[in-house]
């Protein structure tokens, strides 16, 4: 009778050991499930951070970009060459190998623009009859103009006190309108480059 008893206790120890067990082996996972939701929740987080920074930095450093103009653009190397040509929707101009070019969309006027991407600063152009096209002195920004044949293209070029300057191409030939890259120290670190790549610039 005692003995019988005492194996009943024993037996009710255990399945109350067991149950003791499996329920802090679920609380446990359960902990575990919350923690690892947290973790998730926190990386979704940061992640989403990091791109709203990227966004930010793009949107200040290179101002608006239309994705589809700038992933139409196309890229020739030339042959022996450290120089390519970069081909965008509205003309083909030769450029140092490590420019980029980015399309930044169409101005409240319908006027194409974007930037190039240099090693010597971001340089910015204007496809358009609103950009400035240097034709005069201006007293009011300050700057000088010099009128310059290039090949087959009279070219304005404007220098301020500063030391920057802005290049604009007349329409004329077979451009549908005037090419301006803003007045800015950028174009001015990349002056002969620019120049070189007016010898041969191509308008569609």
């Amino acid at each position: 009778m005692v003995v019988a008893l005492l194996l009943r206790l024993i037996f009710l120890r255990k399945i109350l050991a067991h149950k003791n067990a499996t329920f802090h082996t679920q609380n446990r996972y359960h902990t575990l499930e919350q923690m690892n939701r947290k973790k998730l929740i926190k990386y979704i987080l940061l992640i989403g951070f990091l791109i709203l920074i990227g966004y930010v930095f793009i949107r200040v450093q290179y101002g608006s970009i239309d994705y589809s103009g700038t992933l139409s653009t196309k890229y020739q190397k030339i042959e022996n060459s450290t120089d390519q040509i970069i081909e965008t929707d509205f003309f083909e101009l030769k450029t140092p190998e490590n420019w980029t070019h980015l399309f930044g969309g169409y101005g409240t006027e319908g006027d194409p623009y974007g930037n190039f991407q240099t090693r010597k600063g971001v340089i910015h152009y204007e496809y358009g009859h609103w950009a400035p096209n240097y034709s005069e002195d201006d007293d009011i920004y300050e700057y000088k103009v010099e009128k310059k044949t290039i090949n087959r293209f009279q070219v304005n070029i404007a220098k301020n006190k500063k030391g920057e300057i802005g290049i604009c191409i007349p329409k004329q030939n077979e451009m549908q309108t005037s090419l301006t890259f803003y007045l800015d120290e950028s174009v001015a670190n990349n002056f002969d480059e620019i120049i070189e790549g007016i010898r041969e610039i191509k308008f569609k």
